[in-house]
């Protein structure tokens, strides 16, 4: 919210990018061969954000800084199925605060969240969120230099970490930190429009390759994506509901067989879910995710006459409590299962014997996952 500051460390950022290529070109001489060069050269050839970064930097250096555009974009969500999108042109140096105050007025009172989001466009790069421009650009630098470090033999780097967490001296993954693709909570405002009430953005990601030295639960054996995992992390989830009395709301993100993120879903209304389940999406963005599972408690109720049709089964007054696991897949699939349980009189959770299957129904909560697949991201 600095446009003056984010000026300089954007021009200082894309000048640096385009200096490793030239960095690792003088130590040419080092390595017996050098064509995981050339080949990395031939991979980026038609890489359009590649192609931006080397022009930027010759514009930055031989002409004037990037001709940047301020907008903010706007989404309103109604409910799960219902959300409204609009980009609008703002002034570069007016605050989210002022644009979300501009906007309220449109909508005010209506049920659901209003969020602004702040982004910055180069003129020479339209349609592309800068941040994502560079953070693409860092992760192919990456790429050329973990190839120099296999090439040479080196196993390690003595460079020194900097402040941020996410920037280390350790060897390049090839992928870029998490802290340019992550949008910010200074760049992103939410406000419960039936209340003027502004929501906090948060979540907590839990290290999937992190493991307890003794699991009070037992084992879990994750074998496969979120389809064929379901199963296994639905019988778990009743472990930990008969142990601890209580089940928090989890989304497992997988890619391919492998587990690459678990994030702790936080909400105490149903706006808060809303948010929680948007940032679910950005995280499987972040990873690059193509299939997630979600397990937790929830409520469950018959759909026995059409006065209940449309109605949540958390607002019924015959809803009852049940453990429910949906997992969803890029190419379509879903599977979905719930089972019913009550709470005797000593607390002790007992569960129905029956639990309802699907492999067509899905809920509505996972939609900003599917609609972030759908739009190729």
């Amino acid at each position: 919210m600095t446009p003056d500051d984010f000026r300089l460390q954007l021009n200082n950022l894309i000048q640096n990018l385009r200096n490793v290529s030239w960095l690792v070109q003088k130590q040419k001489s080092s390595f017996p061969d050098f064509g995981w060069y050339n080949a990395w050269v031939e991979a980026i050839a038609d890489d359009a954000l590649m192609r931006w970064v080397k022009k930027s930097r010759n514009r930055i250096v031989k002409e004037a800084d990037l001709e940047l555009l301020s907008q903010a974009k706007a989404s309103l969500i109604l409910d799960w199925l219902n959300e409204v999108v609009v980009t609008l042109d703002v002034p570069p140096r007016r605050t989210t605060q002022e644009i979300l105050a501009l906007l309220r007025t449109r909508w005010n009172g209506m049920p659901g969240v209003l969020t602004v989001e702040r982004q910055w466009i180069d003129k020479a790069l339209p349609g592309i969120e800068l941040l994502r421009a560079t953070a693409h650009a860092y992760g192919q630098c990456a790429h050329l230099l973990a190839a120099a470090h296999v090439n040479s033999g080196a196993t390690s780097c003595n460079v020194a970490g900097r402040t941020r967490e996410c920037v280390t001296g350790g060897v390049p993954d090839g992928g870029s930190p998490d802290c340019m693709l992550n949008v910010p909570g200074s760049r992103r405002l939410h406000v419960a429009l039936a209340t003027g009430t502004e929501l906090e953005e948060s979540h907590v990601r839990i290290s999937a390759e992190s493991k307890p030295t003794e699991d009070p639960y037992g084992a879990l054996d994750i074998r496969g994506d979120a389809i064929r995992s379901l199963p296994a992390v639905f019988e778990y989830g009743q472990k930990v509901l008969r142990k601890d009395g209580y089940h928090h709301t989890y989304g497992w993100i997988f890619r391919g067989d492998s587990v690459v993120s678990v994030v702790a879903l936080m909400f105490g209304d149903q706006n808060g879910k809303y948010l929680s389940f948007r940032d679910l999406a950005d995280e499987v963005r972040l990873r690059r995710g193509d299939s997630v599972l979600v397990v937790g408690e929830t409520w469950m109720a018959l759909l026995d006459n059409a006065h209940t049709a449309g109605i949540p089964a958390r607002e019924r007054p015959d809803r009852i409590e049940a453990l429910g696991a949906t997992a969803v897949s890029r190419d379509g699939r879903v599977l979905s299962w719930t089972q019913p349980f009550f709470r005797d009189e000593s607390g002790e959770i007992i569960f129905e014997d029956h639990t309802v299957k699907s492999d067509s129904m899905q809920t509505n909560s996972l939609m900003p996952v599917i609609r972030m697949w759908e739009q190729g991201l």
